[in-house]
């Protein structure tokens, strides 16, 4: 990702993007990356960044009622 893009996120965005990468590279690496409990894991955190990043964007929050 080209930094000046992610400067462009809101921090708390930023953050949670960060956290996501950091455990994607973790399972990328880890000698155990086929374990249900970890591919699990990173589902979850897979789901909550899109939710994330779809309640954040401006066109969902001008729809909200």
């Amino acid at each position: 990702a080209d930094h000046e893009d992610l400067t462009k996120i809101p921090e708390p965005a930023r953050e949670n993007l960060s956290s996501y990468l950091t455990a994607l590279a973790n399972h990328k690496y880890s000698p155990a990356h086929q374990l249900p409990a970890e591919i699990n894991k990173l589902i979850q955190l897979t789901e909550s960044l899109l939710r994330g990043i779809h309640s954040a964007s401006p066109e969902n929050n001008s729809k909200k009622i």
